[in-house]
């Protein structure tokens, strides 16, 4: 879609002096640019930014620009107070997504082939995410770092689910339906039992009713 140049001509920027005051009487740091954040209390805002009409001559450009800015330092704030958990979840997805490439370039199938590599990736992946989330959600763990390392992080990236659909659409279009739909049914019994089987293997080894 192209922009209509009468219309984007008609837009009027503010004078550079006027936005040099707005940003000496509303610096961006400290309380006051966390005050400026809180003062744009209206989630809409955002999305009406997204919209084509937020460049029409009867909108105040300036006013558009703080109140991005606004949700800008919400999520920087956001961010900040949960960088312990983004920081586990970026070391975990590392490691968890350097290994499944290593064992999938390292043990890879036929195109034809059942794909056994992502197959037990997948599996193995269920059974630990399963013994790792029960035992945390039964003894949770003194830091926060722990759960999102292993969870959301290293099963995360360790296990793929969009893998295992580009090797079932391969298969299909080499005419291997009844591969394909098998690959398919037992990656989901398969992960399922896993699920089943270390949940119970963790509440056994706690003492508890399975």
């Amino acid at each position: 879609m192209r922009a209509d140049p009468d219309r984007v001509a008609r837009v009027q920027l503010p004078p550079a002096a006027h936005l040099g005051r707005v940003v000496d009487e509303h610096p961006l740091g400290g309380e006051q640019g966390l005050d400026l954040a809180a003062a744009v209390d209206d989630p809409g805002e955002l999305e009406q930014l997204a919209e084509p009409d937020h460049l029409a001559p009867d909108r105040d450009l300036l006013d558009s620009c703080r109140v991005l800015l606004g949700h800008m330092f919400r999520l920087a704030n956001a961010m900040r107070e949960h960088r312990h958990a983004l920081m586990a979840v970026f070391l975990g997805g590392a490691a968890g997504g350097l290994l499944r490439v290593w064992l999938g370039r390292s043990f890879a199938s036929g195109a034809t082939a059942w794909p056994w590599t992502i197959f037990l990736i997948n599996v193995s992946g269920a059974f630990t995410l399963a013994c790792i989330a029960t035992w945390f959600r039964e003894r949770p763990p003194e830091s926060r770092f722990h759960h999102p390392l292993w969870t959301a992080g290293f099963c995360g990236t360790y296990t793929t689910f969009s893998t295992m659909q580009l090797e079932i659409f391969v298969l299909l279009q080499h005419d291997r339906y009844g591969l394909a739909a098998g690959y398919a049914l037992a990656s989901v019994l398969a992960g399922y039992l896993a699920i089943r089987l270390g949940t119970q293997l963790v509440r056994r080894e706690r003492g508890e009713d399975v």
